[in-house]
């Protein structure tokens, strides 16, 4: 079944994703519902990352979370998108030297809903996922100087594998990432 989406000017036309194990079933924990990203819940996400994420993704982004190699949880909480947490099987093109290893593409919890564990919550069910899909090991992008993120990441398992010279370009201003990784 056809979808259409509008968010602000951008419309997504596409099919409802097929669930694939593990992802249809829902999990209540304390109110938070965490389930599968689907078509109609686009426009909601794109506010919600607009509001967590310095870069403001455009419609190829959205477009491409229902790529068959893309995992996707969000955490929704009396029936708003709290959270979410977006993985590729397969990393960009750009990171040869990580190629059999997933790549975790944004992980976020809107702020009024931080400090609950969500984001650990999200990050164990990315996991889980990418693990089922035959990934040995994951990677992310980090700005150098988020040291709350940094600090997340390494206490679930993550290590700086590489720092990247300005690798990002945010409001006019380059800015140092680091690549950090973690065996699944």
């Amino acid at each position: 079944m056809a979808v259409k989406v509008n968010i602000g000017e951008l419309t997504l036309l596409g099919k409802h994703p097929p669930a694939s194990s593990g992802e249809g079933t829902r999990a209540e924990e304390n109110g938070i519902i965490f389930r599968p990203l689907t078509w109609e819940d686009v426009p909601e996400l794109a506010s919600l990352q607009r509001h967590l994420f310095p870069v403001c993704y455009n419609e190829a982004f959205y477009q491409s979370l229902f790529a068959a190699d893309v995992r996707a949880v969000l955490a929704c909480h009396n029936n708003q998108i709290v959270g979410v947490a977006t993985g590729r099987t397969h990393p960009p093109r750009s990171c040869n030297e990580f190629e059999s290893d997933a790549y975790i593409i944004t992980l976020g919890v809107h702020q009024q809903y931080r400090r609950l564990h969500l984001g650990s919550q999200l990050l164990m069910r990315l996991h889980r996922m990418l693990e089922d899909s035959g990934c040995p090991a994951v990677f992310l992008h980090c700005k150098a100087d988020n040291y709350a993120a940094i600090s997340f990441y390494q206490r679930h398992g993550y290590t700086i594998a590489r720092a990247l010279t300005n690798y990002y370009y945010i409001d006019n201003a380059y800015h140092d990432a680091y690549v950090l990784r973690r065996k699944l």
